[in-house]
């Protein structure tokens, strides 16, 4: 006989294949995940990009948040690695099962109005836009789009796409990797809500710093 549902395991909200976010205790980079298996309330599977520097990451006990985005929502959980597996071209990771899931709302991050040329680019095609506010976690860009009809055909909620900008204070262009969290047409622009998924430790920084002096800098003429 097949026993009953535990109606206390958290649920994930996530199909085997969704991209997934991992960032490693005292670090700020995320990296890219792939969800590939569970044992529900035992276990969870990421496999991790090869060569992806997160070596020093991956021991038994340290800690790691993971987001994602499923249904137009942003989830995330926190968990400690079990386990993993080093093969040429593969990595994997044994995550504890997560005690809870909760839905992440990046509006709880600090976030600022940044108006700046951006580039996106969507397998192979690319959009002239701005970004429109910035937070530590992501953004949100408006691009021109001519065809609007076509957008869902390749910016889809969960997407992974690069979009390229400048920084206030650091010279040069600088490149990310982003989720895709949200889509919303109107008048000829598309707006996308932004997770960063690929982020240097100098960006972040960068962009951390920017926001907090300028939310420093409203708290103190409101």
């Amino acid at each position: 006989m097949t026993p009953p549902p535990d109606n206390n395991i958290a649920r994930l909200h996530a199909e085997l294949g969704t991209a997934m976010l991992v960032t490693f205790y005292r670090t700020q980079k995320p990296y890219k995940a792939r969800f590939v298996g569970m044992e529900s309330g035992q276990y969870l599977i990421m496999r991790l990009p090869a060569g992806a520097g997160i070596h020093d990451h991956l021991y038994e006990g340290n800690q790691v948040v993971v987001k994602y985005v499923s249904e137009g929502r942003v989830y995330g959980f926190r968990t400690e690695i079990s386990g993993y597996m080093y093969k040429k071209g593969l990595i994997l990771a044994v995550l504890g099962y997560p005690d809870k899931v909760e839905t992440h709302h990046l509006r709880g991050e600090m976030r600022v109005k940044y108006l700046a040329p951006a580039q996106v680019a969507v397998r192979g095609i690319r959009y002239n836009g701005f970004v429109m506010d910035i937070s530590p976690g992501g953004c949100r860009v408006a691009v021109e789009v001519p065809d609007a009809e076509d957008l869902p055909l390749h910016l889809e909620e969960g997407a992974e796409i690069r979009m390229a900008c400048q920084l206030v204070g650091v010279e040069g262009t600088h490149d990310f990797g982003c989720m895709v969290m949200n889509v919303r047409e109107e008048n000829g622009w598309v707006n996308l809500g932004l997770l960063f998924a690929e982020v240097n430790d100098e960006d972040a920084q960068a962009i951390d710093d920017y926001v907090r002096e300028v939310s420093v800098f409203l708290e103190e003429w409101s």
